[in-house]
């Protein structure tokens, strides 16, 4: 381990999901290297998260975050929670982010926006690394014109197989010529009808010919299976098309949390495009989390009036593997069809299944539940409990958590593998309906809800069978699922979840291949002698 003084930064941005496996690597980092300072930009509006998870991490000594850790909030701007802000925040941190560095270039001060704190700059060595979420890409962009021999990495947190699927060439099954695409096609007359250029980009981006998707570890699905619901998605082409700039132009390489023996075939193929011919390199670091998997702590005493002490203590008077969590993520949620999570939680209640009910989601406003709902789960409190936000990895590490409902984001999906928790999908778009099929499919290691699909997505599935949608047969799927997770098909799918868990375990222990990729990315930002 060099002893050289080392300054890394990390810009961040505001999706928990996103945040969560940055800061879970910077805590590593910090850690594993004491001769390491990390810098992490945010949104004046997400400060209080990332302080919030860094205190969390275990890794982190308060010593450590007081002497070795910067958090400086950037912009005056608070837009309220919704997917409209997205935009705003991404044009916040392009904006803010740079300025802020180049200040630190010249051993200046800066200004936390969020808590008002000055971080002098003078005696700190200059960066050499710079760790930039996938969905603030014009910021690496502009780290790389004022320092172009910074070593830039593309943080991305879904998987291997997402990676090739965004940013990959035509033979690979990629989308990374989107852009150039849509432009050709503006150019050939589709924007004389009046369309936008994104609404082109979505265009082609939906068509649904019917046919398989490729996809190197076998998944089968069917183009329109991408999309198994009909909800409005975030107003971010722009975005995910200077997203793939970065990844494939301005890095110098990629961080992801998943593993090799996880995504084998894909890594493969990811290997010889991005490394052997684009002569990038990779990072395959694994989930990096605030909560052991194998040896959580207890939750810290809290309040009587704390949300979390409801939480706790709702768990702790259930059987083992009992509860289900249910939780859209940051912000799908099926608000166009609000009918499907009322049939859920009342299926859920008349079987008596314990449940926690997450409605942190941007979408839940927009379709919340019934006041008559509402009081039958008051009602009901030996069963079930809504809660505001859910802290998601100390409720999965829990001996009372049995599964847990997700939309199949990155994020949620790593962390049910990690802490073998049986995953009961309900996917929305992107890389979620790979990662239900996947798990579900090939893994044996889940459920998916098929019943709830809508739009172009209710065509006839690949795996077969039929969907209908009506709230009686999402009623009795729902039934279904709730009966196998209690008899052989549950025992089965915990068992074959663990199998997964095992493999994530083995390579982030001393000496694993995400160890060793930890180990490498700092090497990787170590300046030359």
């Amino acid at each position: 381990m060099s002893s050289t003084p080392l300054h890394f930064i990390a810009s961040t941005f505001t999706a928990l999901s996103h945040a969560r496996p940055m800061l879970g690597v910077v805590s590593t980092l910090l850690k594993d290297n004491p001769n390491l300072t990390f810098t992490i930009f945010a949104h004046k509006t997400f400060v209080g998260f990332v302080n919030d998870e860094l205190a969390r991490s275990p890794n982190l000594a308060p010593d450590v975050l007081a002497q070795r850790v910067r958090v400086i909030g950037v912009s005056q701007n608070e837009p309220k929670p919704s997917l409209e802000a997205l935009k705003e925040i991404f044009i916040d941190l392009t904006t803010y982010v740079p300025e802020g560095y180049k200040t630190i270039l010249a051993n200046g001060v800066v200004t936390c926006t969020t808590t008002g704190k000055r971080y002098d700059f003078k005696d700190v060595p200059r960066p050499t690394l710079f760790i930039c979420d996938m969905f603030s890409p014009l910021v690496g962009q502009k780290i790389k014109e004022i320092s172009p021999e910074i070593k830039l990495i593309h943080s991305f947190p879904p998987t291997v197989g997402s990676f090739i699927r965004h940013y990959g060439p035509p033979e690979l099954g990629g989308l990374g010529n989107w852009e150039a695409e849509t432009k050709a096609a503006m150019e050939n007359g589709a924007g004389a009808s009046g369309k936008s250029f994104e609404e082109v980009a979505d265009s082609l981006h939906t068509e649904h010919p019917g046919e398989l998707q490729p996809n190197r570890e076998g998944v089968q699905l069917y183009d329109y299976e991408m999309h198994p619901q009909d909800v409005p998605q975030p107003p971010i082409i722009p975005i995910l098309m200077a997203s793939t700039m970065q990844a494939v132009e301005w890095a110098d390489g990629s961080i992801m949390p998943s593993i090799d023996a996880f995504e084998p075939k894909s890594t493969e193929a990811l290997q010889r495009w991005y490394t052997d011919e684009l002569h990038k390199r990779f990072f395959l670091v694994g989930p990096q989390l605030s909560v052991s998997p194998t040896s959580p702590a207890p939750p810290p005493p809290l309040p009587a009036d704390h949300p979390f002490t409801k939480i706790f203590t709702f768990l702790s008077s259930q059987h083992p593997k009992s509860v289900v969590l249910i939780s859209f993520g940051t912000v799908f949620y099926p608000f166009t069809h609000p009918n499907q999570v009322e049939v859920l939680l009342r299926t859920l209640l008349e079987t008596k299944t314990p449940f926690i009910f997450s409605r942190a989601s941007m979408g839940y406003a927009a379709a919340p539940l019934s006041k008559e709902l509402e009081a039958a789960i008051a009602a009901s409190p030996e069963t079930a409990i809504i809660a505001d936000f859910v802290p998601q990895q100390e409720v999965l590490a829990h001996p009372s958590l049995g599964a847990m409902l997700t939309h199949g984001g990155a994020g949620s999906t790593f962390e049910i593998i990690m802490y073998g928790v049986v995953g009961i999908f309900w996917p929305f778009a992107a890389d979620q309906p790979v990662h239900a099929a996947y798990l579900t499919e090939n893994l044996d290691a889940a459920f998916e809800l098929v019943q709830i699909r809508t739009g172009p997505g209710a065509r006839p599935p690949r795996r077969g069978g039929q969907v209908v949608g009506t709230d009686e047969v999402i009623a009795a799927e729902i039934r279904q699922v709730v009966a196998d997770l209690k008899g052989e098909v549950g025992q089965r799918k915990r068992k074959n979840i663990e199998a997964v868990q095992k493999k994530f375990l083995e390579a982030k222990a001393p000496g694993g291949s995400a160890d060793l990729a930890l180990k490498a990315l700092v090497e990787f930002g170590t300046p030359k002698e």
